[in-house]
């Protein structure tokens, strides 16, 4: 579903966004979402209908700080090789084996 509505945002927008790139993105979203203490709350005391209004609201609380976690934290990366490495160094050996075709 989200592949779908990415790729109808590149060909209304005129953008290229990766679809696997821009799910993880949306899944980032739906994770801080998922430990609102407010929108459980309000998860477990209304109706869908009403716990619309707090899941909105939310809603733009998550991407404030998704947002910002990830500038935060890609400028950590970008400013300190030491941990930039020890993250990076974390995955290599698996892209090294997908992009060479091994499992």
């Amino acid at each position: 579903m989200l592949s779908v509505i990415i790729e109808e945002i590149n060909a209304q927008y005129g953008v290229n966004y990766e679809k696997d790139v821009a799910t993880k993105s949306a899944l980032q979203i739906r994770d801080l979402l998922l430990k609102d203490e407010r929108l459980k709350a309000s998860a477990k005391s209304n109706s869908l209908a009403d716990f619309r209004f707090a899941y909105e609201d939310s809603v733009s609380d998550a991407l404030v700080n998704g947002y910002e976690q990830n500038v935060d934290f890609y400028t950590l990366l970008l400013g300190n090789a030491e941990i930039r490495e020890r993250i990076t160094n974390v995955f290599m050996e698996e892209i090294y084996r997908i992009l060479r075709g091994e499992k």
